[in-house]
């Protein structure tokens, strides 16, 4: 379809050119008629022309039509422009790992994380505690505490998150950063 577009293009800039002549072609149909130079036109003055130009804005701004003057419509929620970008990647520390949980975990408060996909936040307070938080999009799922370790905890990137068994009833959660290493180990139901 497309070829045979362009080459119906093609013959037509190519044979255009034969029929526009004057010995008979197809423009000469027209007979005597000059579109440039008729008698109808008159000319216009410049007031004329200002006048024309004001009655026209004033129906496209009584129609709503391109009045440029106007504020663009805002979208909703936050406003992102190209010149806050910088400003929005500074305020991003570091990206949030994605951790990916197969089994039903307990909670501190007695309730259940359901199998799914949660971004994990280890955090050390001042007095060096850790804990690892579990949000879902922005809701916080979980919350468990954690321990900071020394250990590299066996894997060979500097930032990571992985989950592997631990005993018959409980996961083990390691966490790597350029800041601290730690793990949490959470029981399963």
């Amino acid at each position: 379809m497309k070829k045979e577009f362009l080459i119906l293009i093609a013959a037509l800039i190519t044979f255009t050119p034969a029929f526009a002549e004057g010995d008979g072609g197809l423009w000469d149909n027209f007979g005597d008629i000059n579109f440039y130079n008729s008698e109808k036109q008159t000319a216009v003055s410049d007031e004329q022309f200002d006048e024309t130009v004001e009655k026209v804005k004033e129906k496209q701004k009584k129609k709503g039509l391109f009045n440029f003057n106007r504020e663009p419509k805002k979208m909703k929620g936050e406003s992102y422009q190209q010149s806050n970008e910088t400003e929005i990647l500074k305020g991003i520390s570091k990206e949030t790992p994605v951790l990916r949980v197969p089994y039903e975990l307990k909670t501190q408060d007695g309730g259940v994380l359901p199998i799914g996909h949660y971004q994990a936040v280890f955090e050390k307070d001042e007095d060096g505690a850790v804990t690892m938080r579990l949000y879902q999009a922005h809701y916080l799922m979980a919350q468990y505490p954690a321990q900071e370790t020394d250990e590299d905890l066996f894997d060979e990137h500097i930032n990571y998150l992985t989950l592997e068994d631990f005993g018959e009833n409980k996961v083990k959660i390691n966490y790597g950063s350029m800041d601290f290493n730690a793990f949490a180990i959470v029981e399963r139901k």
